[in-house]
C-alpha cells in the first residue's frame, strides 16, 4: 500500500497554475501542515529587496481572519519567508495572496499568484508511527524497533595501547547496535587512552555515528526493519558540538533512507541512501522461484541546500535483476534483498563509488550509467600484486571509499564460512585499462571473523581507523588504529562478547575553535603577509594592494579544518574542499588584496581548475566566485578581494547534460486502480532541478487533464475518472537546459480487480506438497488466501498476505481426497476477489505393487530416460518399512515427494508427471530403513 497523503511526509512542490513560481511551501492544496507552517515562495530570479515593503504577502485564516506577520529576503536573495507572528489555528484552511508589487533586480514585476493550504486538526503534529491509520497512511509492515533496556551505563571496554605518541589526536566514535544481552543501544565516545568522553542511551538501534566534513555529528536512528533483516528503514539525525538533535533527514520522490550511510558534502549538498522494492517473476530463472518476488533495490540521491533531489539512481533502472546472482535458496523467498548497497562515496572524479558485501561498481553521476564492475562475478579487472580470486574476495565489504591520493581504500569482511578473516586493504585502479594493483594491506595477527558491519577510514596523520563489526560472540577489538606500515598503535574491546559497533570512527570533537588563528599588525601596501604561527600555518598568505584605515590596525586569518555551515551558490555547487578560512581586521576600514592559499597545505589537487569563493557574513549568504589563478611556480592560487568574510576552495562539478526522465509507474499499456488516486512515477537521469509533468487523455496531448511546472520531486498523485485510457509523460530541467520529453506511457483507470494466475483452473494438487498460489491485482490492501471444499461454503483462511502477490501454500495432510475452490480476495473489500477450482488428493496412495520375489532393496533407472512428460520408477524393498521416493533437481532443491507411507515388503513402481517442470536433469532418491540410493533422468520437452 502507497502513501496516500505524502504531503504530510514531504513538500512536494508540484505545482499546477502556480504563476511561475519555483517553489511554493507549504503546497496549493495541501492538508495536514503544522500550525507552525513558515509559508516560502520561490520564483527563481533574483529579487529586488526594496520592493518587499509594505502588504506584498498577505495571509488570511478561514478562524484566524487576516495574520500578521514578517515578510523578508533569504540569504540566497530569490527566496521570499513570511513567519506568521502566532501559530496558525487546527483544521483552518489559509489563503495567502502574492502581490505583483515584488519585482526582480531586473526590473521584472512578479505575477499575482494566490493559493491555500490546509492545517493538521492536531494541536501538535503527533508521530506518524502513533497516528498512521488516523492520517490515512499505510500502518507499518515491518519489525517494529527495539525497546531502551533501562540500562544507564554503558558496557565497559578495555584498551590496549602501543604507541601512545604515533596515535592521531581525536576522539573514537562508536555505537552499540544489537542488543543482545540487554546492554541496550548506545552512541559512544571514547578519548586516546580508552576512557569514555560521552555516551547516550538511544531508544532504538542507531548505526553509522560519525562527524561530517562541516562539523555537524550525525548517526542513523531506526524507525523500521526491512523484513529479511538486511537492514532498516532511519531518519538520518544531526546532532550539534554539545551532542544536542538539532535536524533530522529523509529522502525525497517519496522514499525512505536505510542504515547504512550518510553523506553531508562540504558544498551543502546531502548523499542519502534507501532502498526501494520491485516486484520480478523469478519463476522465470529458478524452478521454486516466486512468481511475485519483491525484490530490493537501492535508490541514491543527491539532495541540494533545500534538499530537492537533484540526483536519484536506482540500481533496476540500469542493472538487470538477471544477472544479481540471487541464490538459489532464496529464489522462493518474499522478499529478497539482491542489491544491498552498505558504501557510498564520491570518487575524486565527482563519481559515485558504491560498495556490496561481494563487489564494488563506480556510477556515473551524468547518465547512471556503470562505469566499472570489480569483485566476484561481474568483475571487468585483472589483479597486481595478488592472485584473481584473492583480488576479487578484496572488493567485498563495508567500506569502499576513495583517497585524497586517488586510490580506494576497503574494509573486506570475513567469510561467514570462517574460511577467512576481515582485513583492510588499499588499492590503485587502472580504470581505463582494468588493473587493480593492491598496494596495502593490513591483516591482523589474530584473526578477526567479523563478517558484517565493519568500517575503515584514511586519518590525516596517515594512520588507518579500523571498526570490525558484527563480533559473533567471540573476542576480537571494536577498533584498532594502525599507521602506514601496518604496526598496532591501539585497541579498544568491549568486555561483553555479545556487544558490537556497527561502524568506528576517529575524529576531532568540533568545538566551533579555529584550528589556528593568526593575526598581522600594521599591514601597509605592498607587503605580503604570511599567516603562519611557528610551525603551524593556516596556508594562506594575503597581498596588499591598497587599503584605507588608521594605524594599530590588524588582519586576522582564521582557519577552519570543517567546511562552511549553510553554503550556497549563484549556479551548479562546486566540489568543495572541507576546510575554510575566516578574514577580518581591527581599524582597516576598506582594502585591495590578493589572497593566496598554499595548494600542497590545503590538499588541492587539481590547482588549475581550484577557484576561491567568497560571502561576507559567516555562516550565511551566498557565495560567489572569484576570479582565481595558479602559480606552478610558488603552489598557490591567488584570487583578489575587496571585502572581509569568508573564503573556500571548489572546483567544478561535472558539466550537467539534460537527459528524460524513465516513466516507472503507471507501467506502459498497464492499468491504475480507479477507486484510489493514481500515484506517478519517474526516475531522473543524471542531474535534474525541476520537471514537467504532462498528462492528457490523447497521444498528441491536444487534450490536456494536467500539466504541472516546475515540479521538484519526482512523484505525483491525483484522482482520475473512471474507465478512461490517459497518456503521460515528462521533460526535465537542470541549469543548463531543458531535456526532451520522455517516451510517452499509456494506461487505463479500471475497476479494482483481483485475478488467478497459478494454479490454473483443474490443476491437481499433492496432499503434504507446497505450490505457489499468485495472483494479479490492483488493489492496495492485504489479501487474504482462503480455500474450501467445493459446494461446502465453508472456506478455511489460509494467511493474510500483504503487499504480495504470491504466496506458498503447503496443502494440508488433514484434507481428503476431492475437489477445493481457492480464493483470494482483499480485505478492504470482499466483493473484489478471485477463485479457481483444483482437485487435491494423496497420489502416492497409487503406487502400484508389482509381482517377483524380491531379495535386495533396489532403486532401479527409470523408464523411459530422457522423458516427456512423465515416467516410471521401479524400486524393490525386502523388508517393511517406511519409503520415502523425492525428486530433486540439480541445485539440491526439493521438487515433490512421490512416496512417503509404509510400505510391505515387494516389488513397486510409481509414475512420475513433470508436466510443470522446466526441461534439465533431475535426480531421485529412494530412502528405506537403513537403505539410501540416488539415480539421475533427464526430462526434455
Amino acid at each position: 500500500m502507497k502513501q496516500i497523503l505524502m504531503l504530510l511526509i514531504l513538500t512536494v512542490s508540484l505545482l499546477a497554475n502556480n504563476g511561475g513560481y519555483q517553489f511554493i511551501s507549504p503546497v496549493p492544496g495541501s492538508t495536514n501542515n503544522t500550525r507552525e507552517s513558515t509559508i516560502i515562495i520561490k520564483q527563481g530570479s533574483f529579487i529586488d529587496a526594496s520592493s518587499l515593503n509594505g502588504n506584498v504577502v498577505s495571509v488570511k485564516g478561514s478562524l484566524s481572519g487576516e495574520i500578521t506577520g514578517e515578510t523578508i529576503l533569504s540569504s540566497d536573495n530569490k527566496t521570499i519567508i513570511f513567519k506568521p507572528h502566532n501559530k496558525f489555528k487546527p483544521s483552518e484552511e489559509v489563503t495567502v495572496h502574492v502581490g505583483n508589487s515584488i519585482r526582480t533586480q531586473k526590473g521584472t514585476e512578479l505575477n499575482n499568484y494566490e493559493f491555500s493550504f490546509k492545517v493538521t486538526k492536531f494541536d501538535v503534529l503527533p508521530k506518524i508511527s502513533e497516528h498512521r491509520e488516523e492520517l490515512g497512511l499505510m500502518p507499518y509492515k515491518f519489525n517494529k524497533p527495539a525497546v531502551k533496556s533501562g540500562r544507564t551505563e554503558p558496557p565497559t571496554v578495555t584498551s590496549q595501547i602501543f604507541n601512545e605518541d604515533a596515535l592521531m589526536d581525536g576522539k573514537i566514535f562508536l555505537t552499540i547496535t544489537v542488543d543482545q544481552t540487554g546492554v541496550g543501544n548506545f552512541i559512544l565516545v571514547y578519548n586516546n587512552d580508552g576512557s569514555l568522553y560521552y555516551s547516550k542511551e538511544m531508544d532504538v538501534n542507531t548505526f553509522d555515528f560519525k562527524v561530517q566534513p562541516n562539523g555537524l555529528m550525525t548517526y542513523a536512528k531506526m524507525t523500521a526493519a526491512h523484513p529479511d533483516g538486511s537492514s532498516f528503514d532511519v531518519l538520518q539525525m544531526v546532532m550539534d558540538n554539545s551532542f544536542t538533535v538539532v535536524d533530522s533527514f529523509t529522502m525525497g520522490n517519496g522514499y525512505l533512507p536505510e542504515a547504512h550511510e550518510f553523506l553531508m558534502l562540504p558544498n551543502g549538498h546531502y548523499i542519502i541512501l534507501g532502498y526501494y522494492l520491485t516486484e520480478y517473476d523469478l519463476s522465470t530463472l529458478y524452478t521454486n522461484g516466486n512468481p511475485s518476488a519483491m525484490i530490493s533495490g537501492a535508490i541514491i540521491q543527491e539532495l541540494d541546500e533545500d534538499r530537492n533531489v537533484v540526483w536519484q539512481w536506482r540500481s533496476f533502472d540500469h542493472y538487470d535483476i538477471a544477472d544479481a546472482q540471487i541464490p538459489p535458496a532464496n529464489a522462493g523467498n518474499a522478499y529478497i534483498d539482491a542489491f544491498h548497497v552498505n558504501s557510498i562515496d564520491i570518487d575524486v572524479d565527482n563519481n559515485m563509488l558504491i560498495g556490496t558485501p561481494t563487489w564494488a561498481k563506480k556510477i556515473n553521476r551524468q547518465t547512471g550509467e556503470v562505469m566499472y564492475n570489480i569483485g566476484e562475478w561481474l568483475n571487468e579487472f585483472s589483479f597486481v600484486g595478488v592472485d584473481s580470486l584473492t583480488g576479487m574476495e578484496n572488493f567485498g565489504g563495508h567500506t569502499f571509499h576513495s583517497l585524497p591520493n586517488g586510490n580506494i581504500l576497503i574494509f573486506d569482511n570475513a567469510k561467514a564460512n570462517g574460511s577467512k578473516g576481515s582485513n583492510v586493504h588499499e588499492y590503485t585502479l587502472d580504470e581505463e585499462n582494468k588493473i587493480a594493483t593492491r598496494v596495502w594491506t593490513f591483516d591482523p595477527d589474530t584473526t578477526v571473523p567479523s563478517w558484517a558491519m565493519g568500517s575503515a577510514s584514511r586519518l590525516a596523520n596517515g594512520n588507518t581507523a579500523i571498526g570490525w563489526g558484527l563480533t559473533l560472540f567471540t573476542p576480537m577489538p571494536a577498533y584498532t588504529e594502525v599507521d602506514a606500515a601496518g604496526n598496532t598503535l591501539m585497541e579498544l574491546s568491549f568486555n561483553e562478547l555479545s556487544v558490537s559497533s556497527y561502524r568506528a570512527f576517529k575524529f576531532k570533537i568540533p568545538d566551533g575553535q579555529p584550528a589556528l588563528e593568526v593575526s598581522t599588525n600594521e599591514i601597509a601596501p605592498g607587503g605580503e603577509y604570511d599567516f603562519s604561527d611557528g610551525d603551524e600555518t593556516t596556508g594562506v598568505s594575503v597581498y596588499i594592494n591598497s587599503f584605507a584605515g588608521g594605524g594599530y590596525n590588524s588582519l586576522i586569518v582564521k582557519k577552519y579544518n570543517y567546511s562552511s555551515m549553510n553554503p550556497t551558490f549563484l549556479d551548479k555547487a562546486p566540489r568543495v574542499l572541507p576546510l575554510r578560512f575566516v578574514m577580518s581586521q581591527a581599524n582597516i576600514n576598506s582594502l585591495d588584496a590578493d589572497v593566496m592559499i598554499d595548494t600542497e597545505e590545503w590538499g588541492i589537487t587539481d590547482p588549475a581548475n581550484a577557484v576561491i569563493y567568497h560571502r561576507e557574513y559567516e555562516g550565511n549568504g551566498l557565495f560567489q566566485a572569484l576570479a582565481t589563478t595558479y602559480n606552478h611556480v610558488t603552489g598557490k592560487i591567488t584570487a583578489n578581494t575587496t571585502k572581509f568574510g569568508e573564503f573556500i576552495v571548489g572546483t567544478p562539478d561535472l558539466v550537467s547534460h539534460t537527459y528524460a526522465p524513465v516513466l516507472v509507474s503507471p507501467k506502459n499499456d498497464g492499468v491504475a486502480n480507479q477507486d484510489l488516486p493514481v500515484h506517478f512515477e519517474w526516475a531522473p537521469i543524471g542531474f535534474a532541478n525541476t520537471y514537467t509533468f504532462e498528462l492528457a487523455t490523447d497521444e498528441s496531448f491536444s487534450n490536456m487533464v494536467q500539466t504541472l511546472n516546475y515540479a521538484t520531486d519526482a512523484v505525483y498523485e491525483m484522482e482520475l475518472d473512471d474507465n478512461q485510457t490517459y497518456y503521460w509523460r515528462v521533460k526535465a530541467q537542470n541549469d543548463v537546459g531543458e531535456s526532451s520529453y520522455s517516451e510517452t506511457s499509456k494506461f487505463s483507470t479500471v475497476a479494482p480487480y483481483i485475478s488467478f494466475k497459478e494454479p490454473v483452473a483443474d490443476s491437481h494438487l499433492q496432499l503434504g506438497l507446497r505450490y505457489w498460489i499468485s495472483w494479479e491485482d490492483i488493489v492496495e490492501d492485504d489479501i487474504e488466501v482462503s480455500y474450501a471444499a467445493t459446494g461446502s461454503g465453508s472456506w478455511n483462511v489460509v494467511d493474510t498476505v500483504a503487499e504480495y502477490s504470491a504466496y506458498r501454500w503447503q496443502v494440508p495432510l488433514s484434507l481428503t481426497n476431492g475437489n477445493y475452490v481457492l480464493k483470494v480476495a482483499s480485505v478492504e473489500n470482499g466483493d473484489v476477489y478471485d477463485e479457481v477450482t483444483v482437485s487435491i488428493s494423496d497420489s502416492t496412495s497409487g503406487v502400484t505393487e508389482l509381482e517377483g520375489e524380491v531379495s535386495n532393496y533396489t532403486l532401479s533407472q527409470n523408464y523411459p530416460n530422457p522423458f516427456n512428460p512423465s515416467t516410471n520408477i521401479q524400486f524393490a524393498i525386502p523388508e517393511s518399512g517406511m519409503v520415502k521416493l523425492v525428486i530433486f533437481d540439480v541445485l539440491g532443491r526439493e521438487v515433490t515427494t512421490l512416496v512417503n507411507e509404509y510400505k510391505s515388503a515387494g516389488n513397486y513402481q510409481v509414475n512420475f508427471d513433470a508436466s510443470r517442470l522446466a526441461s534439465g536433469v533431475y535426480y531421485y532418491s529412494l530412502e528405506s530403513n537403513a537403505f539410501r540410493s540416488t539415480r539421475k533422468m533427464i526430462l526434455m520437452k
